[in-house]
């Protein structure tokens, strides 16, 4: 009986504490009310208008993942280190002691891609990260600081997602601002993606959305 438990009880175990430590991907991001002023005199480009949110989780009852992408163009280079998500309070969202994992993709935008939409490259940087703790009142921004920042040039079109890494109907809700009937390209566009697969998206659509994440992106000063 010995040699049967140290045999498959004890590997077991091992197995279930190697799991639970291996649970948590990335970092945990900063969250604050205001944006501090350490934060804000590095903002590049971004968008607080809130009035509805759209959130990131798996849909079980259609076997789909839904993420949430956001175009931007930045007027010279820079080098970001940090990505800013404003929350929307859903009931839907994390309760307390809650944790998921998540990605952080960026990507430049390429040229039209065969009629199925703008084309994008393969990830340029791909940051986990784990959000932890009660989200379903908070209107708190979430701030990821990006372990290696990211080059971009001036005049480029680039997008972010923020994907869900398990099958989990949990959301992370992030607030959007009003749709407005015409868009400027220029000024970038959010974007809500589904698929069932887990995986980076190769396209976005060539029309602008007509509404923008609440977000913003530093750059190193």
């Amino acid at each position: 009986m010995n040699r049967l438990f140290n045999t498959i009880i004890v590997p077991f175990f091992t197995f279930i504490l190697a799991s639970t430590s291996l649970a948590q991907r990335g970092s945990k991001p900063e969250t604050f009310a205001t944006i501090p002023a350490e934060v804000g005199g590095r903002i590049i480009v971004g968008k607080d208008e809130a009035e509805s949110g759209v959130g990131v989780r798996f849909h079980h009852g259609k076997e789909e993942f839904i993420s949430v992408a956001q175009s931007f163009v930045s007027s010279k280079a820079e080098t970001i280190d940090g990505v800013g998500l404003k929350l929307f309070p859903n009931e839907s969202n994390l309760q307390e002691n809650g944790s998921l994992n998540y990605e952080l993709r960026f990507y430049e935008v390429e040229g039209e891609s065969e009629g199925r939409g703008r084309g994008l490259s393969i990830p340029l940087k791909v940051v986990p990260f784990f959000v932890q703790g009660e989200f379903r009142e908070s209107k708190d921004y979430l701030y990821i600081r990006l372990p290696e920042p990211l080059p971009v040039e001036a005049g480029k079109t680039y997008a972010f997602e923020v994907a869900v890494l398990s099958k989990n109907s949990t959301r992370l809700t992030i607030a959007i601002g009003k749709r407005v009937t015409a868009p400027d390209p220029s000024e970038g566009s959010g974007y809500m993606i589904k698929g069932r697969e887990n995986r980076p998206i190769e396209t976005i659509p060539v029309a602008p959305s007509g509404y923008s994440l609440a977000f913003f992106l530093t750059a190193i000063r």
